[in-house]
């Protein structure tokens, strides 16, 4: 795990030192090289010798600029840094302070999940994708801590495609999607991922039960 992020490195702003020393924690067992500050101005003067190609912000700061003040100072500067913000609140009433103008390679991650390594690196895969141009993007948790990847991947199971369909159509390795059916399978075990005339009817009764 440790070679995942190999010299990339992330800008972690964190008001909290008990939340910011949890998070580096995490972080530097995927291969992060980490800066930490705790606030905006901070993380503005670590800019100057710190090029980060991820910043992790807390959205709220306490006094000062916010995290998002932050992102949007920084989008002008180092508009390659993909940026994923942190906050206690649901995302859809976090989603309600952001700027509509801040595009990019922008997720969101619920701070109550830092305890979970699969849901954080889920969310740094996602804002790190290249080529990947989007509004806020959320950290789906649809039930039992799936991520949103492992969600997608039930999506595309219930529509009827195989490992290797899904795997050409997202550009990964068909390895890679059964790793991930794997860590589905051991929150979920019955969904039955490894039968292939069950799991279709095993995965459509999950997300007609998950959304009813």
């Amino acid at each position: 795990m440790g070679h995942e992020f190999k010299d990339r490195r992330v800008l972690l702003v964190e008001d909290d030192a008990l939340t910011l020393t949890l998070l580096e924690s995490v972080i530097r067992t995927f291969g992060f090289h980490t800066y930490c500050a705790a606030s905006a101005t901070e993380a503005k003067v670590a800019l100057t010798s710190f090029d980060p190609d991820l910043a992790i912000l807390d959205i709220d700061l306490g006094p000062g600029p916010t995290g998002l003040d932050f992102a949007k100072m920084m989008s002008k500067t180092h508009p390659h840094v993909a940026v994923l913000f942190l906050s206690r609140l649901p995302y859809e009433d976090a989603a309600g302070n952001m700027d509509s103008a801040l595009l990019g390679d922008i997720g969101y991650l619920n701070k109550l999940n830092l305890h979970d390594v699969e849901i954080v690196r889920s969310a740094i895969e996602e804002c790190l994708r290249p080529a990947l141009q989007a509004t806020i993007r959320p950290v789906f948790i649809p039930g039992r801590g799936l991520t949103r990847m492992q969600h997608s991947l039930l999506l595309d199971i219930a529509g009827g495609l195989t490992n290797r369909e899904i795997a050409t159509k997202d550009g990964k390795s068909l390895r890679a999607i059964e790793r991930i059916a794997e860590r589905i399978q051991a929150k979920i075990p019955e969904l039955l991922l490894d039968s292939r005339t069950l799991r279709l009817e095993s995965v459509r009764k999950y997300l007609e039960k998950l959304n009813s």
